[in-house]
């Protein structure tokens, strides 16, 4: 696990010397789980880690609301002050996935990933976020085509984890699925 948080932490290397800390955060249906980690000797070392229970009874708009008070609560005793934040994008409806497509210049791409979602998820592609990630070039059948890793939200989803983190004046980093 310290390999691969390293090997994650070293993609953004180039942001990290601006940060004391790396503060991970995850809102989940029951619990929200904080990691604080900083960098000690060149490695990465876990500091603080919390898990704070949800309430599970209750209206949704109720729990909805309960929710910046419980993550201020997780986060009681970490360093906010300069630490990279960054929030897990917990949600059912959190498409993510590799895809092969046919290789073309960069800006065709997002386009024909657009395309090829409207098969595979279950809300309006008009209305969500996406992100895509070119992970190399494969050979099918002696045609070059791209590995893309590609995520895909409800906007609705990512506006909603945006305004839990503003209303404690919490800048996020970086969220990731």
């Amino acid at each position: 696990l310290q390999s691969r948080l390293n090997n994650i932490f070293l993609k953004v290397g180039t942001y990290l010397n601006q940060y004391d800390s790396i503060i991970g955060i995850d809102i989940g249906t029951t619990a929200i789980k904080c990691v604080e980690f900083v960098e000690v000797e060149g490695e990465w070392t876990l500091v603080r880690n919390s898990l704070v229970e949800l309430e599970t009874q209750g209206t949704t708009e109720r729990k909805k609301e309960a929710l910046p008070a419980v993550l201020k609560k997780a986060l009681n005793g970490m360093n906010l002050k300069k630490a990279r934040v960054v929030s897990v994008l917990s949600s059912p409806e959190t498409f993510l996935r590799t895809l092969v497509v046919p290789q073309m210049p960069k800006p065709e791409l997002a386009e024909a990933i657009r395309w090829e979602l409207k098969n595979l998820i279950h809300f309006p592609v008009e209305e969500a976020s996406l992100d895509f990630e070119v992970l190399g070039e494969i050979v099918d059948r002696g045609v070059k085509k791209w590995d893309v890793n590609v995520v895909c939200c409800p906007r609705q989803v990512i506006d909603d984890l945006i305004n839990i983190f503003s209303s404690l004046e919490i800048k996020l980093a970086a969220i990731i699925p």
